[in-house]
């Protein structure tokens, strides 16, 4: 994403900036593409596999270098980590606030094992 930072017009003045996080609100983000959806927008909600079962809440969001990794925490405190693939993650009801996925087998693994 391509921002302007009020005050810095040029690269070298905004050089300040490089490698920190800069936050906005997010009442002042862009609006994404139907279907995409912020990380921000993502964390607590309810995750449930395709059978209908609960496996906790979206906690974390791990950015690694192929694809993020979902850390979801159920109601023990145990931590499992789903790869945000599309194989894996079926279904975001962003309204419901519930995130529907598939558990891969050798895929799926518990934080920490």
């Amino acid at each position: 994403m391509l921002v302007r930072i009020r005050g810095y017009e040029t690269p070298e003045t905004a050089g300040r900036f490089r490698n920190q996080w800069v936050y906005v609100k997010s009442t002042e983000v862009p609006p994404l593409p139907e279907g995409r959806h912020y990380k921000y927008e993502l964390l607590d909600m309810q995750v449930v596999d395709d059978q209908g079962s609960d496996l906790g809440i979206l906690r974390e969001i791990l950015e690694t270098g192929a694809n993020d990794v979902y850390v979801v925490v159920n109601a023990a405190g145990k931590e499992i980590l789903l790869p945000a693939i599309p194989s894996v993650v079926l279904e975001t009801d962003m309204q419901a606030r519930v995130m529907k996925v598939h558990l891969l087998d050798g895929l799926i693994e518990e934080r920490g094992s």
